[in-house]
């Protein structure tokens, strides 16, 4: 593996390599030990690296299970089969379309969706009723307690009826 990055950033030791993917790789557990002894902002900056990390390693485990399966596949299907040199750059493919989907996935936590659906009922209902379902509201490191309140802010300005 360090191999293959080294290719792209050969500016990159090895002892500063394993030093990122182990401090990323405990960051969630460090920050939930060290919660009390350190700072609320550093605390939630290594909450928000280990959040992003297991997400980046939730999407590479899918890619890699995917990319096997087709290099099987053609293995099984072809006869002789070997995988092309050029095949090692789509690593940079799925490192884009990974990180993309982790901003798209971010940019859709934190933008709230409002859809509005006009329903009729078969009963008699004297005034006019506004119903709100809230779901999906995943508390955690990313949507925080600002948010929550700017939501429930948001649900108080609709028009309501009580």
């Amino acid at each position: 593996m360090f191999r293959n990055i080294r290719k792209i950033m050969p500016f990159l030791s090895a002892k500063l390599y394993w030093g990122i993917i182990i401090f990323l790789s405990l960051s969630f557990i460090i920050e939930r030990f060290l919660r009390k002894y350190i700072s609320k902002n550093l605390n939630y900056i290594i909450s928000l690296l280990g959040s992003y990390y297991i997400a980046l390693l939730f999407y590479v485990m899918i890619a890699f299970f995917l990319v096997d399966i087709i290099r099987l596949s053609l293995k099984i299907i072809i006869k002789g089969y070997k995988t092309p040199q050029i095949l090692a750059y789509a690593n940079i493919f799925v490192a884009a379309t990974i990180i993309l989907l982790i901003i798209i996935g971010t940019i859709n936590a934190l933008n709230t969706k409002i859809t509005e659906y006009k329903i009729t009922a078969n009963k008699v209902i004297n005034q006019d009723l506004n119903i709100i379902m809230v779901s999906d509201v995943h508390l955690g490191t990313i949507i925080t307690e600002g948010r929550l309140y700017k939501l429930v802010n948001q649900i108080n300005s609709q028009s309501l009826i009580l």
